[in-house]
């Protein structure tokens, strides 16, 4: 069995805490809650159960690398590169009001490097996306 990660004074339960709530006042939002909503609509809890599982995985057991198995729309990553400091600011919100302030500046901090490495692998991927529809099909 696994050992969470010292480090983080935060729990499994704070992480479910914060996404659910997040997800939930999210489609309310003004810049960010038309995607919220669609991205709900169309994935269901199944998404938040994967955010909640990525959180997890990072905070609880040091897991950087972890990628969770449910594959982002074009949609969603575009909403989270071109809005992602709306995203820290009204997640920063939700923890602020559900984590006590060490869990929060905590969770805030590692989200904003994990967020960057984030944004780059999305940029990587839409840019290879790009670039494979309009080489075409390949001739043999």
């Amino acid at each position: 069995m696994r050992k969470p990660n010292p480090r983080f004074p935060i729990e499994r339960e704070d992480i479910e805490r914060v996404m659910r709530r997040f997800y939930r006042v999210g489609p309310t939002l003004d810049v960010i809650g038309p995607q919220i909503e669609w991205e709900l609509e169309t994935y269901g809890e199944q998404l938040v159960d994967k955010i909640i599982e990525f959180w997890v995985e990072v905070i609880l057991y040091n897991n950087i690398n972890f990628v969770p198995t449910m594959q982002m729309s074009e949609r969603s990553r575009r909403s989270r590169i071109d809005h992602t400091h709306v995203w820290f600011a009204e997640l920063g919100k939700i923890m602020d009001e559900e984590l006590n302030s060490i869990q929060a500046v905590a969770w805030q901090s590692l989200q904003q490097g994990v967020f960057t490495n984030v944004m780059h692998l999305m940029r990587q991927q839409m840019a290879s996306e790009s670039k494979r529809s309009t080489d075409g099909p390949t001739a043999d």
